[in-house]
């Protein structure tokens, strides 16, 4: 989904930024002379994992009702694919019937 992919790009690009990246080559850049005074500052993450990924809130658990137990999902379900998946025919239908009336 949409919105999962944003989770996750966000998540990803806080964990960019709070990485340090550190070289041992002899030509050093001016990044990685950034990263080692960073690097006094920074201690080790002990941390199970590495940047903790929020958790989803979830409605409390409770009694099913009546109601609930009258409503048939699946064919919920079948019904308004039907509708969406007959759309253009019928309106086509409809068009036509229309025509032939004139």
């Amino acid at each position: 989904s949409v919105e999962g992919m944003q989770r996750n790009v966000d998540r990803l690009k806080e964990y960019m930024s709070k990485l340090v990246y550190l070289t041992n080559r002899k030509r050093k850049s001016k990044k990685s002379q950034d990263s080692r005074a960073k690097l006094k500052e920074c201690r080790q993450n002990t941390h199970k994992h590495i940047i903790p990924i929020p958790r989803a809130k979830y409605d409390p658990a409770r009694a099913i009702t009546a109601d609930d137990k009258k409503f048939m999902a699946f064919s919920t379900l079948r019904i308004q694919r039907a509708e969406q998946r007959l759309v253009g025919p019928r309106q086509k239908a409809k068009a036509s019937k229309k025509e032939a009336d004139n």
